[in-house]
């Protein structure tokens, strides 16, 4: 599994949208892309619920990818105040929200797209057993 989930990372890291060249994480930036909940929308899951062990250097290559395209609307969001999401949120705050999360890419949305591009796709007898 850890063979399959590795190769499919690599290949999406290779995509245009995530090759870089990407500057290194500074150690501020990697302590900050530890912190619980720094990642604002629909990202369900995270690297710890895995089940699998990704190599060092594919997982810094991941993270760097991943906090380098993301820096902008994270700040973006901050900035705006638009972190957090409010019941009481005007309905042209949550578009703007909604607008910026869709540009933000953390790990676990990059490895989910990463499985669903290139890792193992259902046999037709799977595929029409989930109908």
């Amino acid at each position: 599994m850890t063979t399959i989930v590795a190769n499919a990372i690599s290949r999406r890291l290779e995509e245009e949208d995530l090759q870089g060249p990407w500057d290194p994480l500074t150690d501020e930036e990697e302590e900050l892309m530890m912190l619980s909940g720094r990642w604002p929308g629909h990202n369900v899951g995270d690297l710890r619920q895995r089940n699998y062990e990704l190599p060092s250097s594919l997982l810094k290559q991941l993270r760097t990818a991943s906090w380098r395209v993301s820096q902008g609307p994270l700040a973006d969001l901050e900035e705006e105040g638009l972190t957090y999401h409010s019941m009481d949120m005007p309905p042209e705050d949550v578009e703007r929200r909604n607008e910026l999360i869709e540009k933000v890419y953390a790990p676990p949305r990059i490895v989910r797209e990463a499985l669903d591009r290139y890792g193992p796709q259902p046999t037709e007898e799977e595929d029409q057993g989930a109908e």
